[in-house]
């Protein structure tokens, strides 16, 4: 492929990153799949896993002419949790010169990838939902729209108010989107790994105040949280 393509094919992934993800899930899985354990050359060897060099070639052919895509999506995107230096350097090492007709990759390399994989995988399905954010809640009584980078958050007859941030739009939207606008604290973490348990209750709070301006709160519920109208709201 031409620089050019490589170019259009980044751009795809970057409207559509859940096609890029479907593609190295794949990959991840099948790598898995393939690989034995490496009997110790030593106590003090690094953990590794072989591959047959055709089952490798095999691994490789799913990516195929794509991975000049892979190099200018890494140059296009900062905001993606998709390690594409890793991406790249697990290719490279499924093309390298075989030992007695086997490729060797440390476990903690494989072990790398799948979980960058499995991370990227997560963001993408969260970038799907995110386009597919209904404007309005009837049970809420409120509509929201993206303008630039913020989030205008309308109720009817109590006003309007703009979120900002990293933090307070994905939860915000998280909430939105659930059903019953509930979700676990579980599936919060899953939405952003780099949350820990405190620090999410931390954001609901901050998330909690902005909201009161408009006469919403999120408010915790069992194992998780709520997105509602305030109980002084009588209508």
């Amino acid at each position: 492929m031409s620089r050019q393509d490589d170019r259009l094919q980044a751009q795809l992934w970057l409207d559509e990153p859940g096609r890029l993800s479907e593609l190295l899930v794949r990959l991840a899985d099948q790598l898995e799949a393939a690989v034995m354990p490496r009997p110790a050359v030593s106590r003090r060897s690094e953990p590794a896993v072989t591959l047959s060099e055709s089952t490798a070639a095999s691994l490789v052919a799913i990516v195929g002419t794509d991975r000049g895509g892979i190099n200018e999506y890494r140059r296009l995107t900062d905001a993606s949790p998709l390690d594409c230096r890793l991406v790249l350097d697990v290719l490279d090492r499924l093309q390298a010169e075989p030992e007695d007709g086997q490729l060797v990759l440390p476990v903690a390399v494989v072990s790398e990838f799948r979980g960058n994989v499995d991370e990227f995988a997560r963001w993408a399905r969260f970038q799907q939902r995110q386009e597919q954010t209904l404007p309005r809640s009837d049970a809420l009584k409120t509509s929201i729209e993206f303008v630039d980078d913020e989030l205008l958050v309308k109720t009817d007859g109590d006003g309007s108010l703009k979120l900002r941030g990293a933090v307070s739009i994905p939860m915000f939207l998280a909430l939105w989107r659930a059903p019953g606008h509930r979700l676990s604290a579980q599936s919060f973490l899953d939405i952003d790994r780099s949350l820990s348990a405190s620090g999410l209750e931390r954001h609901s709070t901050r998330l909690c105040s902005k909201l009161q301006g408009v006469l919403l709160e999120v408010i915790r519920s069992g194992s998780g949280y709520v997105l509602r109208r305030c109980p002084r709201q009588g209508h």
